[in-house]
């Protein structure tokens, strides 16, 4: 498996921090599939964020493959971030629509 093009996204969308958008720490980067199926507002409550220590991703989110191979992601705590992380992850690797649907990367 080779990576596809890549996307600079807003961590938070630039329309939701207006000056600070193009912040370093607000910068991350995507795949460019994932980006165009990624919501463009952030869903109230936010997002765990993998660059910070504090909101520790491999301990709030349960990953695991079913029989298909496709990725399902568990809540591991009640907090609204976490929530809308699994959300988010099951959105972009397991589709939402007919038009998007799981990418094997084989």
């Amino acid at each position: 498996y080779a990576p596809g093009p890549f996307d600079i996204d807003h961590f938070i969308g630039q329309a939701e921090v207006h000056d600070n958008a193009n912040q370093w720490e607000n910068l991350y980067l995507v795949c460019r599939i994932c980006n165009e199926i990624k919501p463009k507002k952030t869903y109230d409550g936010g997002y765990l964020d993998p660059c910070n220590p504090a909101d520790n991703v491999e301990t709030e989110i349960i990953y695991e493959l079913n029989g298909s191979n496709s990725p399902q992601f568990l809540c591991n705590s009640e907090k609204i971030k976490t929530k809308n992380t699994v959300e988010l992850l099951d959105r972009v690797h397991n589709g939402h629509n007919d038009k998007t649907k799981y990418f094997h990367f084989a």
